[in-house]
């Protein structure tokens, strides 16, 4: 029993032994003794090299490639480092030449701050049969060769070539132009005066103007102070409503129409007399009228955009729905010179924007 017992302690004291060299699992680890880990730079760096998955980089950390194969790829990250620097500095450069920004403000915009388009009417016929009529009575009477009206009358239809730029009669023409310059001489310029003649011959808007609605409200159309007055536009003399003018002083007004609701009858309603037995010179063979929308501040002219046109036929009903699409700058743009600043206000007819206008016109 003696032996027994006593091989029993050697035993545990031998298995114990054990037991207490043996460190713990949740223990820290031994640091006596034992040097710490240095990391090092060009390892670190050469590992994300081959992290990175943009071209160059990898193929600079891969051990097995040669010395010239890592100084080409070196090569071409320095050369794509010089490229992205040199399209940083010239986006740059172009941002502070011209700083300015167009984005969009609002999508709902308060219509009373945006102007009504102008409109410019034009009878597609330019000279007047009842004008030419007497203005050929006034010039048979001047003319020394004692030639009728009906002679004249006949001339008269060469000043409609002025309005479509037709010179195939041009000694015709020329022959026509030695006459007026002397028997039809302005008593302001003490010569002859083409855009007067053109003026007196064209239709008048009293005659072509029969009713004129604003705001379901009917208005004078030509009386002092009117809604509509005559402007010179690119195909003659033409009724025109909302577009800047001057006063007695040369000062520019800006267009005082603007709209609070929008529908159908809210805009600007013309119930217009073609007045086809009256027509001597159809600029666009048909009967009818060419309606302008146009910038007020800017003179209307198609061929250098910004203005929309439509064809209002006689014995129809013509419904135009305008989109406004206005620019304004923001109070940040005080601190920049006049040169990168510009501020306009832009009509055309567009899908919807920000805010709508209509207007009718009526024709019989």
């Amino acid at each position: 029993m003696i032996k027994a017992n006593a091989q029993k302690r050697r035993k545990l004291s031998t298995i114990s032994s054990v037991t207490v060299g043996t460190p713990h699992k949740d223990g820290p680890p031994p640091t006596r003794g034992r040097l710490r880990e240095r990391y090092r730079f060009k390892e670190e760096l050469l590992q994300l090299f081959n992290s990175i998955t943009a071209h160059c980089y990898r193929q600079l950390a891969q051990k097995d490639r040669s010395l010239w194969e890592r100084l080409f790829w070196l090569l071409m990250l320095i050369l794509e480092a010089a490229t992205l620097i040199a399209i940083i500095i010239s986006a740059w450069g172009k941002f502070t030449a011209n700083p300015l920004i167009t984005t969009l403000h609002d999508t709902i915009y308060p219509i009373v701050l945006v102007p009504f388009p102008a409109i410019s009417l034009c009878n597609n016929n330019r000279i007047s049969r009842a004008a030419a009529v007497r203005y050929a009575g006034q010039l048979a009477g001047r003319d020394a060769e004692r030639r009728n009206a009906s002679y004249f009358l006949e001339q008269i239809a060469l000043l409609g070539k002025l309005y479509d730029f037709d010179y195939e009669n041009l000694h015709q023409m020329t022959r026509l132009q030695e006459f007026l310059d002397l028997n039809d001489v302005s008593n302001s310029t003490g010569m002859y005066n083409a855009l007067e003649t053109l003026e007196k011959l064209s239709p008048r808007c009293e005659d072509m103007l029969l009713r004129c609605f604003w705001k379901s409200i009917e208005l004078p159309c030509m009386l002092r102070n009117d809604m509509i007055e005559v402007r010179r536009t690119q195909y003659g003399f033409c009724c025109t409503f909302n577009f800047i003018g001057h006063t007695e002083d040369n000062e520019i007004h800006p267009p005082s129409y603007f709209l609070d609701v929008t529908g159908p009858e809210m805009g600007l309603v013309l119930l217009l007399n073609g007045s086809s037995n009256d027509y001597f010179y159809n600029l666009f063979n048909n009967i009818g009228f060419n309606l302008q929308i146009f910038n007020p501040y800017e003179v209307p002219d198609s061929t250098a955009g910004g203005v929309n046109e439509q064809f209002v036929h006689l014995g129809t009903e013509t419904f135009i729905r305008v989109d406004a699409i206005t620019i304004n700058s923001e109070p940040d743009v005080l601190r920049y010179s006049r040169q990168k600043v510009s501020y306009r206000t832009m009509h055309h007819t567009t899908p919807p924007a920000s805010a709508c206008n209509e207007s009718a016109s009526q024709v019989h």
